[in-house]
């Protein structure tokens, strides 16, 4: 808050017309109100507190604020001008008060309390109440204090600063913060309250869920002994648990070790449980092998005899076999007595031709004819050797056809049967 000018008038024991410049005097710093007994100071004072409160304070309060040396038709009035919460104001106050009347004699007419605030913008000075109470609803929020607080910190009456320092610790606290804006601190002070209270559950959290892993992990490992907890009746240490932990790591990588030397034991019986049980099913494979040589052996024993005589028929079969060249010659020469037959018909032909009329008659064709005829003939001898001789070689080629047919296929049974055997 800042005083800029006070206006009095017929207000206490000021008469007439009074204004205070604080501006001017505040110009070279802080100003001192002095002077005797009776001077006004106070009275200067009581018209700040009426202007902002509509109130002074002690037992001023409770007579006439209207001065006694005023004149009968002026109306006291307090006018202060001043800078609150950031905004400029103005504010007009007048105690109730009475005045003679307008039109002839009588008694005097009693005046109620009026109340003006007025805002400075940019254009001048701008109403925004008329009312007491309006006034009050809203120049309270800028003042921030009520007229109790400003009169034991701003303006403490004579007397009344004991009853401040006698003040409950929480009355003192409302006034202080109120005039020195520490409403921050106490933002602050809330602010770690509520950040310790937080820390505290999250610790107590962070218990709980350590308890519960602890008691997880200690079951799962199968822990000896009692697991130490942070929560409970008798909450354990942090070292403690930190000691118990430690504690069941060396037991479990002992416990781990020995697991290991037993996994390795267990490991190298394996491995020669392997090998034996490879070892005998290579055994039980050859055995299996040996059993069924044997009764492939039985069976070529069972099968001798039989295999023996196919041999032999194997062996007449490829005896046999010098005769092909013979049989083909014989094929050839079957070949060539069926063109001789056909040569010999034809000759016959042309016997049958000489008793031919017309041969006989032209005697130019004899020598021709003759000649073929000659030819013929001599042929036709050849043809009938071959002839004569046929038959016989008929029935020597159906005897070899014969014999050599049944080599062939006693060879073909005997090579079966052979390789049979071997399999």
């Amino acid at each position: 808050m800042r005083l800029h000018r006070l206006t009095v008038e017929a207000f206490g024991p000021f008469g007439g017309r009074e204004e205070v410049d604080f501006d001017a005097l505040s110009s070279s710093g802080l100003f001192l109100l002095s002077g005797p007994t009776g001077a006004g100071k106070t009275s200067v004072l009581d018209a700040v507190c009426f202007a902002l409160f509509g109130e002074v304070p002690g037992a001023r309060g409770e007579g006439r604020l209207g001065s006694d040396h005023r004149a009968p038709d002026a109306t006291p009035r307090v006018v202060l001008e001043a800078t609150v919460g950031g905004r400029r104001i103005r504010v007009t106050r007048s105690p109730k008060h009475e005045r003679p009347p307008l039109r002839g004699g009588g008694a005097p007419v009693q005046e109620g309390a009026t109340a003006k605030l007025e805002l400075q913008d940019g254009e001048g000075w701008t109403a925004v109440a008329a009312k007491i109470p309006d006034v009050r609803h809203e120049l309270d929020p800028l003042l921030g204090m009520t007229a109790e607080q400003f009169l034991q910190v701003v303006m403490l009456p004579q007397g009344a600063f004991a009853t401040f320092l006698r003040a409950d610790a929480k009355a003192r606290q409302q006034v202080l913060e109120r005039l020195f804006d520490a409403e921050r601190f106490s933002k602050i002070e809330y602010w770690l309250q509520d950040s310790a209270r937080e820390a505290r559950a999250g610790v107590q959290a962070a218990r709980v869920d350590a308890d519960r892993t602890l008691s997880a992990a200690a079951g799962a490992w199968k822990a000896d002994g009692e697991v130490p907890l942070l929560c409970g009746d008798a909450p354990a240490t942090v070292d403690e648990v930190r000691a118990w932990i430690a504690a069941e790591r060396a037991r479990t990588a002992t416990a781990a070790a020995e697991a290991e030397a037993r996994r390795a034991r267990a490991e190298t019986e394996r491995a020669q449980a392997e090998a034996a049980a490879t070892a005998a099913r290579a055994l039980a494979e050859r055995q299996d092998r040996r059993r069924r040589a044997e009764a492939e052996l039985r069976k070529v024993g069972e099968h001798r005899a039989g295999r023996d005589k196919l041999a032999a028929e194997l062996a007449a079969h490829r005896a046999a076999a010098p005769l092909l060249p013979y049989l083909n010659g014989d094929r050839a020469a079957r070949a060539a007595a069926e063109n001789a037959a056909t040569e010999l018909t034809k000759a016959r032909r042309y016997v049958e031709a000489l008793e031919d009329p017309e041969l006989l008659e032209d005697p130019t064709r004899w020598a021709s004819v003759a000649r073929g005829l000659g030819e013929q003939a001599a042929g036709l001898q050849e043809l009938r050797e071959a002839e004569e001789a046929l038959p016989a070689r008929e029935r020597d080629l159906a005897r070899l056809e014969t014999a050599v047919a049944g080599h062939v296929r006693r060879g073909e049974e005997a090579a079966r049967a052979v390789e049979a055997g071997e399999a």
